[in-house]
This record gives structure tokens, sequence and C-alpha cells, in this order.
């Protein structure tokens, strides 16, 4: 599997201009990506059941780090609340909720973390509790699709130039609300494909697939342990070779050496959010080919036409999917307008066990988009993980930019910026001695920084996966 399979499999090879990008790449090293969580923390007492806690993380994935600090505090990890999981290559603020003493989080000591315990509170903090995620992201080594640096003055005017056509296409500070690699595993797009197994009840292959499947960023260990296992499933061998960094994989491997053939005992082993994330990422790959397509068709992805789902837009501007209505000929005009007001969204499907779906032409092509993809038979309500049920939702086509800025940044010498420079793309859309800019923004929950970043450098997913 190439980097165009990836893109095509997951619905993310289109853009919504047809201006050439700045290329680039993304997380050359872990300063040049910052996500802070913008949330209110939840009322603070000090007689409080919860701990409350800032984390500061360098390179570490969400659900990792949760299971350590867990594990560190003898408690499970369903009992530590977060809003949203970040990007794993970056630099990350968040808060958390841990069901434990403040003395033990205090003492918790792990590699590249800082845990900042702010107070106690009576109170959980849910998905999506945040208002926002502020990003600083530097793009590095712009250059032209046949690797010809850009200079600083030719980046900044296509980004101008990008800027000036999505706002035109889709109105002021707002960009296609791509569902981002990560969703997927990035360069390892192994969450969905385990999904659709797991809707089709096939539990034996979603945890093949999950431990097996190749990744385009694999260390040589890595991908021995990978295809030992596909040649002999789980083996003593296998397990020996499997690095302790394939935690989850490990695990599975252990379970199914105690328990052969018990496939769900196996895969919870995984995290349950991992898990529920599956499905969910069967979802996403749906919206983006609809998504995808619908710009194919040149249809509006502001505007909506008759028989489309639109949905409110709340306060700060983040769609409202129980407000929704679908569209008619007597309130298109009017929603139009107010969609390019920004007072109403138009949404995509997130299939689920019950869901609304678009009317007339615009269902036609939902069902159509499923249908092809052969999701058309799976069981969204799952009866052999019935945990993982989901029950569906919309999603908005667009997402709010607030507080976009861009600049230009120096350029590092090459021994500054790591092996994922100098071991990565050299050949395309990349240049060491291309301009290096700096992005700047807000984006709602749900949002990815990589779906705004894409649109500009219109460069291959492993420039920034």
């Amino acid at each position: 599997m190439d980097v165009s399979d990836i893109e095509s499999e997951i619905g993310l090879d289109r853009y919504a201009h047809d201006e050439k990008g700045i290329g680039g790449r993304l997380k050359c090293r872990y300063a040049d990506f910052r996500v802070e969580e913008i949330i209110r923390p939840p009322a603070n007492d000090p007689k409080g059941r919860f701990t409350v806690a800032k984390v500061h993380l360098t390179n570490w994935e969400t659900h990792r780090f949760v299971h350590k600090i867990a594990a560190a505090c003898k408690i499970s990890r369903n009992r530590i609340w977060y809003s949203g999981t970040k990007d794993k290559r970056a630099i990350t603020t968040q808060l958390m909720v841990i069901d434990a003493p403040t003395a033990a989080v205090e003492s918790v000591s792990l590699s590249d973390t800082r845990i900042e315990v702010i107070g106690r509170t009576h109170h959980k903090i849910r998905l999506g509790s945040h208002r926002a995620n502020r990003f600083s992201v530097v793009v590095r080594g712009c250059a032209e699709p046949n690797g010809e640096p850009l200079s600083v003055v030719d980046a900044l005017q296509n980004v101008e130039l990008i800027r000036s056509k999505l706002e035109h296409n889709l109105g002021p500070n707002a960009v296609p609300n791509w569902i981002g690699p990560q969703r997927f595993g990035a360069g390892r797009p192994v969450t969905a494909r385990s999904g659709e197994y797991i809707l089709r009840g096939d539990l034996e292959s979603a945890i093949s697939e999950y431990i097996g499947l190749p990744g385009l960023h694999d260390f040589d260990e890595s991908q021995s342990f990978r295809s030992a296992w596909r040649e002999q499933g789980a083996t003593q061998d296998v397990l020996d070779l499997a690095p302790s960094r394939l935690g989850y994989e490990r695990s599975m491997v252990e379970a199914l050496l105690q328990r052969p053939g018990e496939w769900v005992y196996a895969l919870k082993k995984l995290p349950y959010r991992l898990l529920t994330m599956m499905p969910h990422a069967v979802q996403s790959k749906i919206f983006n080919h609809w998504l995808a397509k619908r710009i194919d068709l040149g249809w509006s992805i502001l505007e909506p036409k008759v028989g489309d789902v639109v949905c409110a837009l709340d306060t700060e501007q983040r769609a409202d999917t129980s407000r929704s209505v679908v569209v008619t000929e007597r309130t298109l005009d009017r929603l139009c307008r107010n969609a390019r007001a920004g007072r109403v969204v138009l949404t995509g499907p997130l299939p689920g066990v019950d869901v609304q779906m678009a009317e007339g032409e615009p269902g036609d092509l939902e069902r159509s988009i499923i249908t092809d993809l052969g999701l058309d038979g799976v069981d969204w309500s799952i009866p052999s993980m019935s945990r993982l049920v989901t029950s569906g939702s919309r999603r908005a086509t667009l997402q709010a930019i607030d507080e976009f800025e861009f600049e230009s940044v120096n350029r590092l010498p090459v021994e500054e910026m790591g092996e994922r420079w100098s071991d990565g793309p050299a050949s395309e859309f990349s240049h060491t001695h291309g301009a290096c800019l700096r992005f700047r923004f807000n984006l709602p929950p749900g949002g990815y920084a990589t779906s705004l970043l894409r649109e500009y450098m219109c460069a291959p997913i492993d420039h920034y996966t």
C-alpha cells in the first residue's frame, strides 16, 4: 500500500480549490506542532472526589498516556476523563480529571510530561467539552510538487491566494471539515479497517488486521513483528518479536495465547475509547468519501440543495445536530441565505442504527457512497460487541476557523531537524531550502488541524501525518 492508496481509501484525495499549494512537511520537530486546549475547568471544591490536572505532553499518544498514569495511580483507565485526544508527535496541553488522590497524581513521574494539579472537583469532563483547540504549527520546506523550493514570497502569496479562493467558495473563516488521517491511524489506516470487520461480526479479522497491517512509518522491528503475525498468528515466537512500544498489539497476542480463539476477550485488551473509535472511523470514511464526491459533482458544500440536511450553529459556531431540518423547495432560499450568513451549516452522514439521512437527490448520493464502499449490509448494532453500538449522527461540511494567522519563520540547520526530516520524502513537495511558515488558528472540538493545513499544503498525507 502506498500513500495514494491510503488517501483514496480514507477519502482524502480532493481539495476544495484548484490552486497550487505550498507543499512542505509537518511535525519535523515536536516543537513545530503545538496544541493547547481551551477549556473551562470544572468547578473547584477542596473536598471534591476527583483531582483536576493540566497535562503537558511531548510526543505522547493520549490513550497510551492515560494507560500509564492510570497504572501509576493504581486505578482503572476508565477513571480518567478528558475532553479530546491530541496529536502524538506534538507538544500538547489538555485538562484531565483523575479519580485519585492529589498526592498520587503529583507523584507520577513519566518522561516528557508535566502534570500540573490545579484543584479538586466533584465533576467529570466529557468528550468534546472544551471550547476549542489553539494550534501553532510550522510547515517546513515548502516546495513545488516537483520538489523545487518555494521562496518565502511565493509561499506567502500561495497561502493568500488559497485563503481567498476558500473564502469565495465556502464563506469567511471556513475550510472543509474533512476527518483527518489521525482518525484512521495516520500512516496505517487500521482503525476503519478493523471497524469494518467488527461491523460485519468478523472479530478474528478485526484483530488480525489491527496487528498485521503494515504502516508507512514502521521501524524494521515493527515490520518483522507484523510480518511474523501475518504468517504465524498468535505464537510465542511472534510475541517475542513484538517491540515494547506496540503495547496494544502485544496485549492482544498475549490474550490469544492465554485463551485461543476468544476474539472478544482479545479485543477488550484495547482501551474502550480506542475500540469505540473503530466503528466511528468507518463513519468517518463514509463522510470523507461523501464530501469528496460532492466536490467532484460541483455541488456546493456551503449552500444546500433540496433534500439536504442542515443544522443550526450555536453561539460558538459549532454544529448543533439536535436542531436539524431537511431542506425543501419552500425553505431552500432562506436556508441558503442563512448558510452564507453562518447561521446554519450543511451536514453529511455519519451512519448508524438511527440517523437522519438526506432525501431526494442528496439522499441518493449518501446511499450510493455507502453502497460503493460495500457498507450497505453492515450491522451498526454490533451484536458481538454491543457496547460499541453507535446511533449515528450528522457532521458539518465546514469547520469554523478563529484567529487564523500565518507568517514566515527561519529555516533550521538540517542537523536540528531530526530523523523525520532527513529520512522522510525528499523528492517531491518538500525541499531543505524551501520557505518555512507558521500557522496559528483555533478550531472547535472535532476539527482537525491537518484538514485545514492540507488545503494549503496540497501535499501527500505522509508529509503531514
